[in-house]
């Protein structure tokens, strides 16, 4: 069983117009009441890197976040993914491409057994991100650490 989460373009310009990008920093560290198995705290998750050197910046800025958290440590790690970012168990593996105009900017699927998650993808569409709109670190690093 798997689920996603887009970041949509009308989802994220709602959001920067309600509460900014000032922010305090929150996380749930569930998602839908879905988690990661763990045996200690904190978890620390694999952060596969199947991205390009245009985004290697932000994926270790969003690594280095999410391990501010007593719940969770980050480690990059070199990708399984591939071209077609395919998940590996055990870990999340973040890609990007150009994934077409499809009204999204970054997507995260989990695949779950009950209610732990045991893999998951980070897409990065570079469809939208080539275009002067989004190309900016401020939306670069928003997505990435959706």
């Amino acid at each position: 069983m798997y689920t996603r989460s887009s970041i949509s373009l009308a989802f994220v310009s709602f959001c920067i117009g309600l509460f900014g990008l000032s922010g305090v920093a929150q996380a749930s560290h569930s998602w839908g009441g879905y988690h990661w198995a763990r045996t200690a705290n904190p978890l620390t998750l694999q952060l596969g890197d199947n991205v390009n050197a245009a985004w290697d910046g932000f994926l270790s800025t969003a690594s280095a976040d999410w391990s501010q958290s007593d719940m969770l440590d980050t480690a990059i790690v070199s990708g399984k993914g591939g071209k077609n970012c395919r998940a590996a168990a055990g870990r999340a593996e973040v890609c990007n491409s150009k994934y077409g105009r499809n009204g999204w900017l970054g997507i995260a699927t989990i695949w779950v057994s009950g209610q732990h998650i045991t893999q998951g993808t980070v897409k990065l569409n570079d469809t939208y991100f080539n275009t002067a709109v989004y190309n900016t670190p401020a939306w670069k690093n928003l997505v990435m650490c959706h």
